[in-house]
C-alpha cells in the first residue's frame, strides 16, 4: 500500500508517455523496472506485506496485482465483484 501525501508522482510507461499514480494505491509485486518522477514535493509512506499477509484484505490473487497500480478505493469493490480489467497502461481499471 502506498499513500502519496505530497505532490503527484508520474510513472513513465514509455519514453514520453506517463500516468499519474493514484494517491492511495496497492502496488503489486514489481518484476519489471518502473521509472518514476516527482512533480514537486514528495511526502509518501508505504506499507509492505508478505504475499500471505495481504490475503485477509482481499480475495484477489496476488499474482493479478503484479506490476500494476490499483486505487485503494477500488479494492473493496473489485474484491466483492471479482472483476478486474488490466489496461494497456498496466493499471487496474474499476468496472462497475
Amino acid at each position: 500500500m502506498i499513500f502519496t501525501l505530497g505532490d503527484n508522482i508520474k510513472r513513465y510507461v514509455s519514453e514520453e508517455n506517463f500516468i499519474i499514480q493514484p494517491r492511495a494505491m496497492i502496488l503489486g509485486q514489481i518484476t519489471e523496472t518502473f521509472y518514476i518522477e516527482t512533480v514537486g514535493f514528495v511526502n509518501t509512506f508505504a506499507i509492505r506485506f508478505f504475499p500471505w499477509e495481504f490475503t485477509p484484505f482481499t480475495t484477489l490473487r496476488v499474482k493479478n496485482l503484479e506490476n500494476i497500480e490499483t486505487r485503494l478505493n477500488c479494492l473493496a469493490s473489485l474484491t466483492t465483484m471479482g472483476y478486474l480489467k488490466k489496461s494497456n497502461t498496466s493499471r487496474i481499471q474499476c468496472k462497475f
